[in-house]
Order: structure tokens, then C-alpha cells, then sequence
């Protein structure tokens, strides 16, 4: 909770807080809706005004509530998540030292716990064996296979399987993505695997393209 930084005389705080949800985790951008896995952190930030919206100069909030779903307003003591896949409603106040009180906001979220598997019919620079060439530079596309929260990217290792998930180079591409690599003379076998927009990815599902370099 972010306390007032000034005092401005003679003039009552009148402003509620203002209270916004927010990602601490992975990803770290909430609209409305927005995907997420059990695996994001959220938390509420707030900020209290004293006579216009965005002065910030409130004497302070003094509590934060929210609630999931249909369940009772809890206290807001710290971050917290969601675990069950699906949509969940997100609805939160606050209020400050002197009792102003804010209108509930609400949010939606959507969790999805389900990584994305394998692409279909990977290639580099259109073909699989790709092109010779002597750029170390390819274009890596693929199709997307079904996943709740849509393909953000994908993951690329050249040489041997992937054994984490997140092991690689990571590059942003709804359906490719441009990848430069130091290659080896010859035919080079790289590994690619997606990423959703909730974060989740499976190295096991990887699939392979050979570089001709």
C-alpha cells in the first residue's frame, strides 16, 4: 500500500484510494481480461489522493479488501493466486486513514494451466531441411495447435533436446519468429517449443528443424 508523500494546507483528504490489480509474476500484464496461469503472483497496489485524482497525497490507506468469485471480502495482507483453470472474477477496494471508502473494482482473469503442444510442421525459411545458406539468420515458422490463451512465442536450442522448459532462446512470434544462431558447416538440428501468453510451455513437446549452414 503506498502511503501520501506531501500535505497540502487547509485542504481536508476528500479522494478515496485508488486500487489497481496487478502482476508480480509472470505475466506482468493485467488488462481486463487477462490470461494467467496458477503459477502468476497478484497483488494489489493503491495509492491514496487528497483533493484531485492522481495528487497522491492522501494521508494514507489504511486497509485493502478483495474477493475471488463469490466468495466473502477477505483482507488484503499480501499477494495471492488462483489456482482453478477458467475465468474468475477479481473484486477489490480500499479505504484510507480518514475512512474514505472506494467503489469495488472489478477484474477478470482467466487461468490456464495447460502448456501448448508441439507446433505443426515446423520449418526455417519456409522448408524443413531448410535452404542452404550462408546467413546465420533463419525465419522459424510453424502452425499453432489449439491452447486457451493463445501462442506468445517460442523456444529455440540448437544441438541436444531441451530438458527444462524454459531452456533456450526465447523469441516473441504469434507464428514465427527470426532467430540468429552460430551454426557449425553442415546440416545443424535445432529444437523448437511454444509458449503460451499464461507463461506455460513443455520442453517435451519440441519439435525439430535442421539448419543446412
Amino acid at each position: 500500500l503506498e502511503y501520501g508523500t506531501g500535505i497540502i494546507e487547509g485542504v481536508d483528504d476528500v479522494r478515496s484510494p485508488r486500487s489497481t490489480l496487478i502482476a508480480i509474476s509472470t505475466p506482468t500484464d493485467i488488462s481486463n481480461p487477462e490470461f494467467i496461469s496458477s503459477a502468476t503472483v497478484l497483488g494489489l497496489h493503491v495509492i491514496d489522493d487528497r483533493a484531485t485524482v492522481g495528487d497522491s497525497l492522501g494521508f494514507g490507506p489504511e486497509q485493502a479488501e478483495f474477493s475471488i468469485d463469490n466468495d466473502p471480502f477477505q483482507l488484503y495482507t499480501g499477494s495471492f493466486s488462483i489456482t482453478a483453470e477458467g475465468m474468475h472474477t477479481i473484486r477489490y477496494f480500499s479505504t484510507d486513514l480518514v475512512g474514505n471508502q472506494e467503489a469495488i473494482q472489478i477484474s477478470t482473469v482467466i487461468v490456464d494451466n495447460t502448456p501448448p503442444s508441439s507446433p505443426i510442421l515446423p520449418l526455417a525459411d519456409g522448408r524443413n531441411p531448410s535452404p542452404w545458406k550462408s546467413s546465420e539468420t533463419y525465419t522459424f515458422s510453424w502452425s499453432n495447435p489449439p491452447d486457451l490463451s493463445g501462442i506468445a512465442g517460442a523456444y529455440i536450442k540448437r544441438d541436444h533436446p531441451p530438458t527444462f522448459s524454459d531452456e533456450g532462446f526465447f523469441r516473441e512470434g504469434v507464428s514465427s519468429v527470426s532467430y540468429t544462431g552460430w551454426y557449425s558447416l553442415g546440416a545443424n538440428l535445432v529444437y523448437l517449443w511454444l509458449r503460451d501468453k499464461a507463461g506455460n510451455a513443455d520442453a517435451s513437446t519440441a519439435e525439430t528443424v535442421t539448419i543446412r549452414f
